[in-house]
């Protein structure tokens, strides 16, 4: 980033075409330079009340495709209770549209991720842990909203898998099958522990 330009407390404001919403929480910045890899694109900055252009090369290979890893930094403000009870509510919701929309970027090949496993998220709550309690905290409360969000998707042993079966018994108005039911969510939890050992796997190999 220092070689493109960059200085410390620049705001990022577009990449390429691409203008960057804060609140998409790095989604559009990934998805933009993921589009210029292989090459060059235009980075917009705004340091103080100026706005600065620079050039970044993006590499072809590689998890941070502008050379960072992209955190969140917000300065901390204080709010009522009442802002505080409702964000609460709607910062888990718009922190879990942001995911679904990642995850559909990734499915559709628009950009490129490492999935983590235990250890990988481990890892990273501990270098969490390191910048301070507050964002360790901050950290914590994310992944589980993301655990509990991978817990809704509709696959076998998981608890939206469950619910699946319950809408088709409300639709069918009988009971599913206990033991095509059994069986399908034991297979299911069968291929989520290999899953599980295989990201553990890759986890170990980028650690070590």
């Amino acid at each position: 980033p220092q070689q493109a330009g960059h200085e410390v407390g620049d705001r990022l404001v577009a990449v390429g075409a691409t203008a960057i919403d804060p609140a998409r929480r790095g989604l559009d910045v990934a998805q933009a330079a993921q589009a210029a890899r292989g090459g060059s694109t235009e980075i917009v900055v705004e340091r103080g009340t100026d706005r600065v252009h620079v050039t970044a090369e993006i590499p072809s290979e590689g998890d941070a495709p502008l050379g960072v890893d992209m955190r969140v930094v917000a300065p901390r403000v204080a709010v009522g209770f009442g802002d505080a009870v409702t964000r609460a509510v709607t910062d888990p919701i718009r922190l879990s549209g942001a995911q679904l929309a990642g995850l559909w970027l990734f499915v559709t090949g628009q950009i490129e991720a490492t999935v983590q496993g235990p250890v990988g998220m481990v890892h990273e709550i501990a270098k969490a842990a390191q910048e301070g309690f507050l964002p360790f905290v901050l950290f914590v409360a994310t992944i589980s909203t993301l655990l509990g969000l991978f817990n809704l998707l509709p696959l076998p042993a998981l608890d939206g898998g469950r619910f699946v079966f319950l809408l088709f018994e409300g639709a069918a108005r009988r009971r599913a099958n206990p033991r095509i039911e059994e069986a399908i969510h034991g297979y299911g939890m069968m291929v989520l522990l290999a899953l599980i050992l295989l990201f553990t796997i890759g986890d170990v190999r980028r650690l070590f």
